[in-house]
């Protein structure tokens, strides 16, 4: 590794121009209340997140974002998401409703079916983020695009994509725990997809 390398991140962006941690986090907490707002109709979860992701990672690249550019994106993203927007939500809420029945309910097998439940629920949670990640790196990309890609992605950056899982499953205990940390949910989603971009960046770079 040369002297440069280890100078620059994954963005190629010297180690001492970049947000201070302080700083990014506060990015991070406003940027997940506005995701947070923006998500409030349910079925525009990805297209916010996605316009969230999109900004944190032009502020994590000092190339300065307003936050109208992430209400512009937002609106973008709204084109073909719709039909995602609304099975995201609904394939969730039935493998939730699996898991919370069969802890409750005793039936042959049931323990086995909760946890295939679950995995089969971190995994469209894994394959939904990096749908956004790719939508948020490359405007360009449709959701249709973004989504078939996603699959290939994940199971080709094991990584990144264990990453997420770990990112999907913290948010999970929290809100568990308390219900109201719900509103920090979209914000620490959107810093873990910037986060896992910028590994995949500093290694295909």
């Amino acid at each position: 590794m040369t002297e440069r390398d280890r100078s620059t991140g994954p963005a190629g962006l010297p180690r001492r121009d970049r947000p201070p941690g302080f700083t990014l986090f506060a990015e991070m907490l406003l940027v997940g209340a506005i995701v947070t707002v923006l998500s409030l109709p349910v079925v525009t979860f990805l297209a916010a997140l996605a316009a969230g992701a999109g900004h944190l990672r032009r502020h994590a690249a000092l190339t300065g974002d307003p936050l109208s550019r992430l209400l512009a994106e937002f609106r973008e993203n709204l084109r073909g998401v719709w039909g995602y927007g609304v099975a995201l939500p609904l394939l969730l809420g039935v493998l939730a409703f699996n898991v919370l029945l069969l802890a409750t309910t005793p039936l042959p097998g049931g323990a086995v079916v909760r946890w295939v439940s679950i995995g089969l629920g971190v995994a469209v949670c894994v394959v939904a983020l990096r749908a956004v990640g790719r939508r948020a790196r490359d405007r360009a990309t449709t959701w249709r695009e973004a989504v078939r890609g996603a699959g290939a992605e994940a199971r080709g950056d094991l990584g990144g994509s264990v990453l997420l899982a770990v990112a999907t499953g913290l948010c999970a205990l929290l809100v568990w725990m308390l219900p109201i940390l719900l509103v920090v949910v979209p914000g620490m989603l959107t810093l873990a997809v910037v986060a896992v971009e910028n590994r995949r960046a500093g290694r295909t770079g």
